[in-house]
């Protein structure tokens, strides 16, 4: 009978993960689309969006992947590989500032868009990490980075993504400004940052009650 319980242990424990895995990308994509659509609502009432052209995005799945890879491949480095480095090392704030000055070096078109997209790049990162320790899963910092690409980026055109990629709509953003132009298009507002910022401290609000 013991025999039997130690067998069932690793696979209990390997559903428990997988459960925990879903669990932490279902949060980490409600997280991502619920920040996008604030960061819209703000930008549209403030008077800060205007709706252009709609167009068919062809190979759509092989754009998503990239889409996923990407975002994975940041998180796997700055919140994974170098975060849990220097959290080992120097802690957990030393840590945070670091990898979020890591992750603002990962978009050098926020620089040439001013100070707002600088510190909106900042804040995103910032609640990234607080996903990551909330959930301490890297799946659920990776689905709210994907959700804010895949649905800014390719399904709006309101998120500045690498010059080929395509977006099923184009929006403008401060009076007219293209976001296909190479800008940073709704990261580059005031009013994204400010809703950014709101998220940051009700996730680091949670994340102080569940410690």
């Amino acid at each position: 009978m013991q025999a039997l319980f130690a067998r069932l242990r690793p696979a209990a424990r390997r559903r428990a993960s997988r459960t925990g895995a879903r669990a932490a990308v279902l949060f980490g994509s409600v997280i991502g689309l619920a920040w996008l659509a604030a960061a819209l609502g703000a930008n549209g009432l403030a008077g800060n969006l205007s709706l252009g052209a709609a167009s068919p995005v062809p190979h759509l799945a092989i754009w998503l992947a990239a889409c996923l890879a990407n975002a994975a491949f940041q998180e796997l480095l700055v919140r994974g590989y170098a975060f849990d480095a220097l959290r080992a090392s120097l802690g957990v704030i030393p840590a945070t500032l670091v990898t979020t000055a890591l992750f603002v070096a990962f978009h050098p078109g926020a620089f040439a868009d001013g100070p707002a997209a600088v510190l909106q790049m900042a804040a995103a990162s910032l609640l990234l990490t607080e996903l990551r320790l909330l959930t301490g899963r890297l799946a659920a910092s990776t689905a709210a980075h994907f959700a804010w690409n895949a649905a800014g980026g390719i399904g709006l055109g309101v998120v500045a993504l690498a010059d080929d990629y395509p977006h099923a709509l184009s929006l403008s953003v401060g009076g007219g400004a293209s976001l296909s132009a190479g800008a940073m298009g709704i990261e580059g507002s005031p009013w994204t940052l400010l809703v950014t910022a709101v998220l940051c401290v009700a996730l680091a609000l949670k994340l102080q009650k569940s410690m």
